[in-house]
Parts: C-alpha cells; sequence; structure tokens
C-alpha cells in the first residue's frame, strides 16, 4: 500500500527470472497492475491472455541485446534468474555472477539514469566457501555491490522458498504424509522458511520509492519470522498439516553422500544438470541456515504474513494432497 501523502507514479520494471516460481507469483501480484512491466523469457512466453501492462522480451542472462531491450527505460529492475543448479561449477558462475555483472551493463547503457536494483539472492551467500553454488552467489552481489551507488541496490537474502509450484521443498511434505519426514543433516540442523508470497508481497513493497530508499545499499537476511525451524519441530507441524504422526529419519551422512555421488554421475552420463551433487552435499548438511532476528528497518516496510503451517497446509492443497481440512 502506498504511503499516505506519496504520489503515485506508474513505472517501468524490468523483471528477470519472470517464468520461475516467484517470478510467476510476482507477475500476478495485482499490487504491480499499474506499472508497466518487461519481463525476459528464455522459452515461448506462457499461453493464455497477458496480464495488463506486460511485455515479454525472448532471450536469457546471456544475451546482452536481449537484457537491453529488457531494461530500456527502465525505473526499477527485479534481478530474480539465476541458477540453483549445474553441471559444473563454471555453469554457476556464469549465470550467478556474469549473468549479474551483463545485467548491471545493460542498465547503465539502457535503463533511466537513477534505475534501482533489486537482486534477490540466496541465504546461502553468507557461506562463500561451502560450494560453488553458494560462491557464485556471493559473488553476484559483489557484482552489485561494486558496480552501482548504494543509494541504487538493495539485496533480498531469501532462505528455503516453498508454495505452490514449488517443486524443491514440496517432495519432503508429501514424504510426511507417510508418516516419515527426512533429514539428511540430522534432527538439530535449523532451517528458515519463507512462503513465496511472503517474498512477492516483500518485493512489491520495494518497488515504493519510500521502501526502495530506506532499504538501499543493504543486504537483508529474510525468513517467516520464526528463526528456522529444526526437523523436530518441523515434524510436529507437519504432524498437525496432516493429522498423524510424523517421525523424523535421520539419514546417515554416508548414504547421503552416496545418494549425491550417484546424482553426479548420472547426471555426467545425461549431460544434465541435477540438484544433488558431491558438490551441493555441504550445503545439504550445514548445520545452521537459520536467519537471526531480521532487521528493524526492514521490518518498518515489510512483515512476513505466513507461518510454516499454514503455508505449507495451503501448498499441499495445491496439489490435491489428501490432508485433513
Amino acid at each position: 500500500m502506498m504511503p499516505q501523502g506519496q504520489e503515485r507514479r506508474s513505472m517501468r520494471i524490468a523483471i528477470t527470472g519472470a517464468t520461475g516460481f516467484v517470478g510467476r507469483s510476482l507477475l500476478a501480484d495485482e499490487t504491480l497492475g499499474e506499472h508497466e512491466r518487461v519481463a525476459l523469457t528464455r522459452r515461448p512466453p506462457p499461453e493464455g491472455p497477458a496480464p495488463m501492462k506486460l511485455r515479454w522480451v525472448r532471450g536469457a542472462l546471456e544475451d546482452s541485446q536481449a537484457l537491453a531491450r529488457l531494461v530500456e527505460g527502465a525505473d526499477l529492475v527485479i534481478h530474480i534468474a539465476g541458477l540453483v543448479k549445474a553441471r559444473s561449477a563454471g555453469e554457476f558462475f556464469a549465470v550467478n555472477e556474469e549473468g549479474t555483472a551483463r545485467l548491471l551493463r545493460a542498465m547503465e547503457r539502457h535503463a533511466s539514469a537513477d534505475a534501482r536494483l533489486l537482486l534477490v539472492s540466496s541465504l546461502a551467500a553468507r557461506e562463500k566457501d561451502l560450494s560453488p553454488y553458494a560462491a557464485s552467489k556471493r559473488a553476484g552481489e559483489r557484482v552489485v555491490e561494486e558496480g552501482l551507488a548504494p543509494e541504487r541496490w538493495t539485496i533480498l537474502r531469501p532462505p528455503a522458498l516453498y508454495g505452490p509450484g514449488d517443486r524443491e521443498m514440496l517432495p519432503l511434505w508429501r514424504a510426511a504424509g507417510r508418516g516419515l519426514l527426512p533429514a539428511p543433516a540430522g534432527a538439530q540442523q535449523r532451517l528458515s522458511l519463507l512462503h513465496a508470497e511472503d517474498l512477492v508481497r516483500l518485493i512489491a513493497r520495494w518497488c515504493a520509492p519510500d521502501a526502495a530508499t530506506a532499504l538501499a545499499g543493504r543486504i537483508f537476511e529474510i525468513d517467516d519470522g520464526r528463526g528456522g525451524y529444526s526437523a523436530d519441530e518441523l515434524a510436529c507441524i507437519l504432524s498437525r498439516v496432516w493429522g498423524r504422526a510424523v517421525r523424523v529419519l535421520a539419514l546417515p551422512r554416508p548414504l547421503v553422500a552416496t545418494a549425491a555421488a550417484i546424482g553426479g554421475t548420472i547426471g555426467r552420463l545425461r549431460g544434465e544438470a541435477v540438484m544433488l551433487t558431491p558438490h551441493k552435499l555441504p550445503e545439504l548438511l550445514h548445520p545452521d541456515w537459520a536467519v537471526g532476528p531480521m532487521d528493524e528497518t526492514l521490518l518498518a516496510h515489510w512483515h512476513p504474513e505466513i507461518d510454516a503451517e499454514r503455508g505449507i497446509r495451503r501448498t499441499l492443497l495445491a496439489v490435491g494432497a489428501p490432508i485433513p481440512t
């Protein structure tokens, strides 16, 4: 909501990652409907009627000409696109670091003179030495910090995201329906969560000039306000969601490492990027993916609204899971 007394102005907003899990929700957000939005897509635009004031640009982060068309005259740039699985470490950096640098060059040449950037990074960036993915996300953040004046950028570090359309966390929620919650890092690992709709509300809020100004030049770690969950706490939540007992299944580390090795081998043989590989294993086993108390400046402009029980319930209902209502 626009603060009282603040003039409303239609803006041009450029968006990367618009066809992904979070991007699709952002395009559907009604609070941005008054603005002209230009969205990047690798594939043909989604079929069906497009939202009002939305234009698609065909291309990718590797395509400088497409990025120029994307950000032409943009007032705001929302950079969501990124690689979360890859065939090699180099692929992570090619997209998450070099793609970000290419986007900034396009901004400097083609966006409005005072255009602002919101980078949706990852909580993994705070542990850059854990994996190539984490290192590439931190490298992308550095590109922004060094390439734009502080008043022109904000960086968000969301934790594990979930919600309707998610494919990463959904298998865990479904497994709990059989009474088991797999815990590769053990029952005491702390994991923060954030529902995608809350992230979208924060992105939309940043688009208001007062929030973009207040949050400029800062990196914010964000979650649902709980400061993380242990596997035991998640099992209790899932028990209520499914209406049955859910037990934590702590997986032996050698078993998890073997699964990662097999995943990496399969990926190489098929020439495909897979999620569970040896270089992603340290992230999976890291004991602390919890967000501490969130910054008061951030909370003055946004509060998460969806707790884990409500969010997981809605996620499962969206795929027709037989949970009690």
